[in-house]
């Protein structure tokens, strides 16, 4: 850990001192501080996503950009600004839908499954999962696709019963996952899974075999000061065999480790959050602003290009706004949008 700070420390001296183009120093920027917030390091996490943010608005490179936007994002939800950590999201999920970067898309999509968790709105998870057309059962997934439905389903809604036989089929698929990242030592790959695994046999009522896939994820965890990848788990079962694992003498890291626990913002219950209709769509204050303004333009029967001229964004944008609009109010077209809408309160003409 000490010496992954010293080489971004380097990196950022070097490009200070060179005339190397402004990218390199956004690139350093942006990922010393997902450093620095793994370490719980917030402030300073700030002052690098800062710099990086205003490095990346002034050379219009993409891609540092929105990795430093994910990484802000989970920031603000560390301090409990929910609302401003989706706008976040939001503004990279622009980007990425313009230059089309897959493998950032990916990841800016489980950051916001992750939030929607951690804040209690389990409805637009699920709303997003069968939008995407998810399901455990089906034989092919991406790694970020497993690793959103077991966020999802090891989260189950405050009153709801688990889904055993989803969540022992996911365990089958994680613990496969796990030996490959094993075998070829990823070690992030084998904390994230043993975490999942943790959960799910703690939620099938194997708490020995939970505190021992915990035990796991500690011990690799450790050498690199893996901190928020526990105290982000938008499960509170995380924090609970986390304690029971702790010992009176512990100190140094998995002290550390605690301390960031009981910093952190509990995770929010279903119940935290406003009341939905029955058919889990969402209310009015789930909706981007930019989204509300899109509703509104198409009540006046404006164009995808319309909209994008009037709102000064690209056609792709407006498109990739009226997708997620659509995902969240549960509807496939525009006239159920606008019956929506009204249903909503947003405008009665």
């Amino acid at each position: 850990a000490a010496q992954a700070a010293r080489i971004y420390q380097q990196g950022l001296d070097w490009c200070r001192q060179s005339v190397l183009p402004s990218t390199l120093a956004c690139w350093a920027h942006a990922g010393f501080s997902a450093l620095l917030y793994e370490w719980n390091d917030l402030s300073e996490a700030d002052v690098q996503l800062r710099r990086a943010l205003d490095l990346g608005q002034q050379n219009g490179e993409p891609k540092p950009l929105m990795y430093a936007r994910i990484t802000l994002a989970c920031l603000l939800q560390s301090r409990g600004q929910h609302d401003e950590a989706l706008a976040v999201l939001d503004d990279a999920g622009e980007i990425a839908d313009q230059t089309r970067i897959v493998q950032i898309d990916s990841q800016i999509k489980l950051t916001r499954i992750k939030l929607w968790l951690r804040q209690g709105r389990r409805d637009m998870a699920a709303a997003w999962l069968r939008r995407h057309g998810l399901d455990v059962a089906d034989e092919a997934f991406s790694d970020d696709e497993l690793t959103t439905l077991a966020w999802f389903y090891l989260t189950p809604a405050e009153g709801e019963p688990l889904a055993v036989e989803a969540v022992r089929r996911l365990v089958g698929r994680i613990r496969s996952r796990y030996e490959i990242a094993v075998a070829h030592r990823l070690i992030r790959r084998q904390v994230d899974d043993s975490i999942i695994l943790a959960l799910a046999h703690h939620e099938l009522g194997d708490d020995e075999e939970a505190l021992a896939c915990m035990e796991r994820a500690l011990t690799a965890a450790e050498p690199m000061g893996l901190l928020r990848t526990f105290a982000d788990w938008p499960h509170p079962a995380v924090g609970a065999l986390l304690r029971r694992l702790a010992r009176q003498d512990d100190t140094g890291y998995r002290r550390r480790l605690l301390d960031a626990l009981a910093a952190a913002p509990a995770p929010q219950s279903t119940s935290d959050q406003p009341s939905t209709t029955d058919d889990d769509r969402p209310p009015i204050e789930a909706l981007h602003p930019r989204e509300i303004e899109i509703l509104r333009h198409i009540a006046r029967g404006l164009s995808d290009q319309e909209i994008a001229d009037e709102m000064i964004l690209a056609v792709s944008t407006v498109k990739w706004y009226l997708r997620n609009l659509y995902g969240k109010l549960g509807v496939n077209r525009r006239t159920q949008a606008l019956a929506r809408a009204r249903a909503m309160g947003l405008f009665s003409d």
